[in-house]
């Protein structure tokens, strides 16, 4: 394929969600951050990346990225935070709830 996803699960930035900044702030240096996901696409012989994610609802430890998986075609991406701690359920759930620790989350995208 023409798409690769790779986990970086003790990244360190604070954004959220898809494209935010990946500056990393001093006072995460040397610290378990929430994770991210780098999207990669080839065009030719050439990879370049396309995407930066993290979870909607970042928090450090979480280890966003510890498992991503692609569809056959590249269109959904999942992504595995077994240390997230939301208490929410199912979709949609509140996912700030952070009353549960070490629950885990998959996020599609």
């Amino acid at each position: 394929g023409n798409r690769l996803v790779v986990g970086a699960p003790a990244e360190c930035s604070l954004s959220a969600g898809v494209g935010g900044s990946e500056t990393v702030p001093i006072s995460c240096v040397g610290k378990n951050g929430p994770g991210a996901v780098y999207v990669l696409a080839r065009t030719g012989t050439t990879w370049a990346q396309r995407n930066y994610v993290k979870a909607s609802n970042t928090s450090g430890g979480d280890l966003f990225g510890v498992a991503v998986a692609l569809s056959g075609n590249g269109d959904v991406l999942a992504v595995g935070a077994s240390l997230e701690d939301s208490a929410a359920i199912g979709v949609g759930g509140d996912q700030n709830d952070n009353a549960t620790a070490d629950a885990g989350a998959v996020y599609l995208y």
